[in-house]
């Protein structure tokens, strides 16, 4: 992606998870659940930010800045976000199909396939 990504309305988020359903929670991640939606042709992950903690919308837009200027193979890119007023916040990656990676190392039936030597190259480029 060589441009910034965009601001994406809400009501395009909610049609894609068919209203935020539950059903289509693929995780929690530390500031709300994250959804598995396909957004203008894309499956993706879409990542809302709950309000609860004391993540602010300065501290959102930092987020949605460095993680745009962060490029490398083993960082998912950031697609789009949404932050209208009055609404949730909202960040758009695309869907990882094996799930995440703090998942892939904390199970041994999957880390198998995610050997030693994998596993440590993930950890010293992180």
């Amino acid at each position: 992606m060589d441009t910034a990504p965009s601001l994406v309305p809400y009501s395009e988020l909610a049609e894609a998870t068919d209203g935020f359903s539950d059903a289509r929670i693929v995780g929690r991640g530390g500031f709300g659940p994250v959804y598995n939606a396909e957004w203008r042709g894309t499956r993706v992950a879409i990542k809302v930010l709950d309000g609860t903690g004391l993540q602010g919308v300065r501290e959102f837009q930092r987020e949605v800045h460095v993680l745009f200027q962060c490029r490398h193979p083993n960082i998912v890119p950031l697609l789009s976000f949404s932050m209208e007023p009055g609404r949730s916040l909202c960040l758009l990656y695309p869907l990882m199909a094996h799930g995440a990676l703090d998942e892939l190392l904390r199970d041994a039936g999957r880390r198998a396939t995610f050997d030693a030597a994998a596993r440590l190259r993930c950890a010293i480029d992180a």
